[in-house]
């Protein structure tokens, strides 16, 4: 069985249970690449060229390689990658026994990280840490699920 090579820009088909999501591969940062969450969900063929060009819902980690060996997603097209800069912040929840004590504001240029019990409006805007399963991707799709409505106690 030969291995699909993806590449910078290839553009994927996200089945889901409420339509198809597309998501777009941007860069790999420490061997993990980096996804883009084209805006929308579609139960008919969509233009890909028109969506690459809005803006993503959101980016995050996900591991395409076994998406797409395990059918979770197939590639549907390539847009060329201009002007994208991966973000130097990333935020997630720190929750200790089910509590949650703040949020994890991280600098993955040099892995420094720091607590913060509230998030500022610009915090707000960082995208998540982790490395996402494409399952929960794809969960988070179905609920709608976006950085900016990510509540205050980290749910």
């Amino acid at each position: 069985m030969t291995r699909k090579k993806i590449e910078i820009g290839d553009i994927f088909e996200v089945p889901t249970a409420i339509g198809n999501a597309y998501i777009q591969y941007m860069a790999e940062v420490n061997q993990v690449t980096l996804i883009r969450l084209l805006p929308g969900v579609y139960h008919e063929p969509v233009d890909l060229e028109k969506l690459v060009q809005q803006k993503e819902r959101y980016i995050c980690f996900v591991p395409l390689g076994i998406a797409l060996r395990r059918k979770y997603i197939r590639k549907v097209g390539f847009s060329e990658v201009k002007k994208f800069k991966v973000p130097k912040y990333f935020r997630g929840v720190e929750k200790v026994c089910g509590e949650f004590k703040g949020w994890v504001i991280t600098n993955i240029q040099n892995n420094e990280w720091r607590l913060v019990k509230k998030l500022t409006k610009k915090q707000k805007e960082y995208p998540p840490s982790g490395i996402w399963g494409i399952e929960f991707l794809i969960a988070r799709i179905e609920k709608n699920w976006n950085p900016e409505t990510w509540g205050d106690e980290g749910v």
